[in-house]
């Protein structure tokens, strides 16, 4: 829930508003920036809650195996797998990431209370879910083209 990730991950999305001047109600500046940091840790939170809590009980294992194929299908196929399915602890199956899509959702309409009316609805909380969708499914895609790390290096004391 906390972390460089989490943290970059927020950063950015308050970037983007702050760049898109979105909601337009908050303003732009280190004020309105605030609130869309604020409002992008609390969504974080509340859907890593949700996703975590349906994931746990419905077994699912939250780690992500890359392709082992260099070719692009493959790997776009690993990306997209990635995204919308999970393996359930004692399975080699993969099964809908109801956990994940749970959190995504779930953070996506929740985040709508805190929202100024024109974020604030039914519509906005469906895009900003599909977004985060999108979002997830194109870190998916570079992580299958990162370097591959095979444990962590030593340091010569």
């Amino acid at each position: 829930m906390i972390g460089a990730h989490a943290a970059a991950r927020t950063g950015a999305g308050a970037v983007w508003g702050e760049m898109m001047n979105h909601p337009h109600e908050w303003g732009r500046g280190i004020g309105g920036f605030g609130k869309r940091l604020a409002s992008g840790f609390g969504t974080h939170a509340v859907s890593t809650s949700i996703e975590y809590g349906v994931g746990h009980v419905l077994h699912e294992e939250r780690s992500k195996h890359r392709s082992a194929d260099p070719h692009f299908i493959p790997r776009f196929k690993s990306a997209l797998g990635n995204t919308f399915l999970v393996y359930h602890r004692g399975s080699n199956k993969r099964h809908p990431a109801v956990g994940r899509m749970s959190g995504i959702v779930g953070g996506a309409l929740i985040s709508r209370a805190w929202q100024p009316a024109s974020a604030a609805t039914l519509g906005a909380g469906i895009g900003s879910a599909g977004m985060t969708v999108g979002i997830d499914f194109g870190m998916n895609m570079a992580r299958e083209y990162m370097p591959r790390h095979h444990g962590r290096r030593r340091v010569a004391e």
